[in-house]
């Protein structure tokens, strides 16, 4: 700050003025957040969110029943870890979810910012704060009570624990993570290509136990239930859901007839070729990238946030509250790009952010009154594509840090050097 008695340049007053600006902003950001949580966490849980389907499960267990006898479509072992919830009150156990996903959200950015670490100028604090409690994926869980918070937590503290070498914690994180869904099971071929044996066996190890506990808690016919019958249903009835933005979801509205969207052209066939074709292009280009990325951890950080992209565009159904996920190759971009004076860079990363923060369920509800009883319109559909276009472009830059750090360029030496 100026001395006082010193006159004030012209570029002074706009720097503090520009600082005070943002300052303000930060503030009406968080306070909008906050008011729009707790209006999320005092209101009741919609009766076929997550959160109640996997507390009816809960109750359904204990006292002998299937836990599919409702709507739940989850796997077995979420009943099993909600059953300490389902002996408090509906009401309770949802405002203690709320609460401890929020918690697991800030602790998750937390320990990002710390790892790589990431350097936050102090007049961006407040915007940054209040961006994150007003983006919509984290205002989308709260609502629904879902389980991607906590599955974020147990992948990112995975990652922290490679980090340090502590293999064996590491496995059993990843083995709870894939326990509650399936899709984190990428995580075990990346161990294998990265030859993290110790972590990769722990992994494996958790979930077998996991399953077998199911087997003996739930029962085999739910088990089988679940694997053989409901999974397959429920990919085959929300593909050409709108908000599924999935390489599935957007390949499928437009080429397969649904209730919810008209595609551009009706060919179901042509459909599985393009998803079938794009996810093996996707997954060769990810196999290579983490096969030959250097080994340490700039190589592993970027193995890691590769598998976290990989998981929601190759999943069948993918949803806007699962990209918690995404912190951890947005912090790496992030660091990346401290470096990078080039504009277009930041422009770039902005733009995802938007394309990832779309209140897309919203947009589908408005819109399938617009068209009802018709369908979307193609047209009108390809607002859908969106988050998936910022999925490929995140996609796209981290295949360029991996290509510079392969190359041994500036960004391995400028990453080395901010340890």
């Amino acid at each position: 700050m100026p001395r006082f008695g010193k006159k004030i340049s012209a570029e002074e007053r706009l720097s503090v003025f520009y600082s005070l600006t943002l300052n303000l902003l930060g503030l009406v950001l968080i306070g909008l957040g906050l008011v729009i949580l707790w209006s999320y966490i005092q209101a009741p849980a919609p009766v076929h969110s997550d959160f109640n389907n996997d507390y009816r499960a809960a109750q359904a267990l204990r006292s002998g029943r299937s836990i599919y006898a409702a709507t739940n479509a989850h796997p077995p072992c979420d009943a099993l870890l909600f059953v300490p919830l389902s002996y408090l009150s509906s009401r309770v156990a949802f405002v203690l979810w709320s609460l401890f996903s929020i918690l697991c959200y800030f602790g998750t950015i937390f320990f990002i910012l710390s790892e790589l670490p990431v350097n936050i100028p102090s007049r961006w604090r407040l915007p940054v704060l209040g961006l994150t409690l007003c983006w919509y994926p984290l205002l989308a869980h709260i609502a629904l009570g879902q389980w991607s918070l906590i599955l974020g937590a147990f992948l990112v503290l995975g990652w922290g624990a490679l980090r340090r070498d502590e293999e064996r914690l590491a496995g059993i994180l990843f083995g709870l993570a894939t326990a509650i869904k399936l899709f984190p099971a990428l995580v075990g071929i990346l161990l294998l290509l990265r030859r993290k044996w110790c972590a990769l066996a722990w992994m494996v190890s958790l979930v077998i136990i996991t399953l077998l506990l199911s087997v003996q808690l739930v029962g085999m016919t739910d088990v089988f239930r679940y694997f053989l019958i409901l999974s397959p249903e429920n990919v085959a009835r929300y593909a050409t859901f709108p908000v599924n933005v999935s390489l599935t979801g957007l390949i499928s509205r437009f080429f397969v007839a649904g209730r919810w969207v008209r595609p551009w052209l009706v060919s179901p066939r042509l459909a599985k070729v393009i998803i079938f074709s794009s996810s093996l292009l996707l997954l060769a280009d990810w196999g290579w990238q983490t096969w030959y990325l250097p080994p340490g951890r700039h190589g592993d950080d970027l193995a890691f946030a590769y598998v976290l992209l990989l998981m929601l565009l190759l999943s069948p159904i993918t949803w806007q509250h699962v990209f918690p996920l995404l912190l951890l190759p947005l912090g790496i971009l992030i660091r990346a790009g401290q470096r990078a004076s080039q504009w277009r860079y930041w422009w770039l990363m902005l733009l995802i952010f938007i394309l990832l923060s779309i209140p897309d369920v919203q947009l589908a509800q408005y819109l399938a009154m617009k068209f009802s009883p018709h369908g979307i319109s193609p047209l009108a559909n390809l607002i859908f594509a969106a988050p998936t276009v910022a999925l490929l472009l995140l996609w796209y830059l981290l295949h360029r840090l991996s290509v510079e750090l392969m190359s041994n360029s500036g960004y391995a030496r400028w990453m080395a050097n901010s340890e």
